[in-house]
């Protein structure tokens, strides 16, 4: 909770921020696309098996661009996991740009939401013949979790590249019902 609210405050102060910065700036808003896939790697807070997670993510984002600093839009994507699983975030998310007129822009990336997770975990055991026998029903890892990402990054042209943190939730078996993780993520693609 206390994540979401520092997200929160610091999402309004960059707001406050670029809105005290506009100088002569065109106003007028126009649409924006970002299609980025990377890698993650992070901790899952519980003692798991391999003690950390690692996986693959892409997300496409839509949305709109005021002037030449702000853009809002909202974003789904795909995931999966080692520990993690698979998942569909669907969040929103919002960039602000530090443009000077050159041709690299850095930026600063926000996204919160939710992340649907829709996989099963077989349970088995290895028999003492050596043989794999599955056990009825599989763990469930259904439902939704939360989905958080602080990050900075830079465009060029069409080109973009970010790095950033972030904290992630599904549906588990501890006692709270939800297993959490935290990591660190880099991305390319591109955008239009």
């Amino acid at each position: 909770m206390k994540k979401i609210i520092i997200l929160s405050i610091g999402l309004f102060i960059l707001t406050i921020y670029g809105l005290n910065a506009q100088e002569n700036q065109n106003s007028e808003p126009k649409y924006r696309f970002f299609n980025e896939y990377g890698f993650f790697t992070g901790s899952t807070w519980t003692k798991t098996e391999n003690g950390g997670d690692i996986g693959i993510s892409g997300i496409f984002v839509n949305g709109v661009q005021v002037d030449k600093t702000h853009f809002v839009g909202f974003g789904l994507g795909y995931e999966s996991g080692l520990e993690i699983g698979q998942g569909i975030p669907f969040f929103i998310n919002y960039r602000h740009f530090f443009d000077k007129g050159y041709k690299i822009k850095p930026f600063m990336n926000v996204a919160v939401g939710t992340r649907f997770a829709f996989w099963e975990e077989e349970r088995y055991y290895i028999d003492e013949f050596g043989y794999t026998t599955f056990m009825d029903p599989p763990i469930s890892r259904n439902g939704l979790g939360f989905y958080s990402t602080l990050g900075v990054g830079f465009t060029s042209h069409a080109f973009s590249f970010t790095s950033s943190i972030f904290y992630r939730t599904r549906p588990g078996e501890n006692l709270n019902g939800v297993r959490s993780f935290t990591g660190i993520e880099v991305k390319v693609g591109f955008s239009l």
